[in-house]
């Protein structure tokens, strides 16, 4: 019988009981979700890094370079990426060729462009109102867009090294076949390789390289500005997650404390009628103490439940907001 007061108690005063199990719900509901989206996003950059094998640094040359022999000698995937600028009006997309070894392209939705077609990035698309299906006309051609892209050495999506935000209203990217671009570009002023692969020995690989073919640039993915802006966000973002979903749960844990120890204040009459009754200082703690415990029980688990099940589209939105495609990257 001594068991069932807290049930009793709680039944005869469920409003105000309510209320206190919807802040421990809110409270997990914060904490899973939090915690549970950002290891998301997390992990599935690392997959989206790893699967469509993120370049380890990337080089230009003035003449075309022996990618077989390079790849053989140094045992690495080397492979040349095209660009072009279109510009119409105060917007530019900078289309890359479909690469096949390193820097491959994700598609996010819809499929690899054919020929006659073109994928794009989905924040210049959504900022241009262009969906999957439309036909837009590049120098006089009619272009299909077939889907939405993310490129791995691309993923923070300006249109300049220097740019600190990106713009897609005016600037975004995209890929069509390089049978396609060749009908754009008649010729090139330099040579574009990435590459993917560790090389223990980078200044012989660079001396043979520019002694051979004219190295004109060179650069590390750990100098790489876009790389390197979203895997800060991605180490920010993982801590500021714990410490808010934490805050809320102190916050929570708090109020719940004073909240409860108001109730038991006000229930002297009760405990001395239990005490009149019999029973000893053990027995009565036991039982309230179960308040907490009910509380937790209803409240916590359905908020924990809510977070996961709510967690996919809380970290499609935070996504959108870090501007990272690799959302999808699983």
């Amino acid at each position: 019988m001594l068991k069932k007061i807290p049930l009793r108690i709680m039944w005869r005063d469920k409003s105000h009981f309510l209320g206190i199990i919807l802040l421990v719900l809110l409270a997990s509901f914060g904490y899973a979700i939090f915690s549970i989206l950002i290891t998301n996003i997390d992990t599935n950059y690392k997959n989206f890094v790893e699967r469509y094998n993120q370049e380890n640094f990337h080089f230009t040359t003035f003449f075309p370079i022996d990618i077989e022999a390079l790849e053989k000698k140094y045992n690495v995937l080397i492979e040349e990426k095209f660009t072009w600028d279109y510009e119409y009006g105060d917007k530019l997309i900078r289309f890359f060729n479909i690469t096949e070894k390193v820097n491959k392209p994700l598609i996010l939705e819809g499929k690899i462009p054919k020929l006659g077609e073109i994928a794009v990035d989905p924040n210049f698309a959504q900022a241009n109102k262009l969906r999957i299906g439309d036909e837009i006309y590049i120098n006089g051609k009619k272009f299909r867009i077939s889907g939405f892209v993310a490129l791995p050495d691309y993923i923070y999506i300006t249109k300049n090294e220097t740019d600190m935000l990106p713009d897609p209203i005016h600037f975004g990217i995209g890929i069509m076949s390089f049978e396609d671009m060749k009908n754009f570009i008649s010729s090139v002023a330099f040579r574009y390789y990435m590459v993917k692969g560790n090389i223990s020995d980078l200044a012989s690989f660079k001396t043979e390289v520019n002694s051979k073919y004219t190295m004109l640039s060179f650069q590390e993915k750990n100098e790489n500005f876009r790389i390197i802006v979203t895997e800060k966000k991605m180490e920010s973002a993982k801590p500021m997650a714990f410490v808010i979903s934490g805050t809320i749960l102190i916050i929570s844990s708090i109020l719940l404390f004073i909240v409860l120890r108001r109730l038991i204040n006000s229930m002297h009459a009760e405990i001395g009628t239990l005490y009149a009754l019999g029973y000893n200082r053990k027995e009565i703690t036991s039982t309230y103490i179960l308040f907490p415990i009910y509380i937790w029980a209803m409240g916590a688990i359905p908020g924990s439940i809510l977070g996961y099940v709510l967690s996919d589209p809380f970290t499609k939105c935070l996504c959108t907001c870090l501007n990272c495609d690799e959302r999808r990257a699983v």
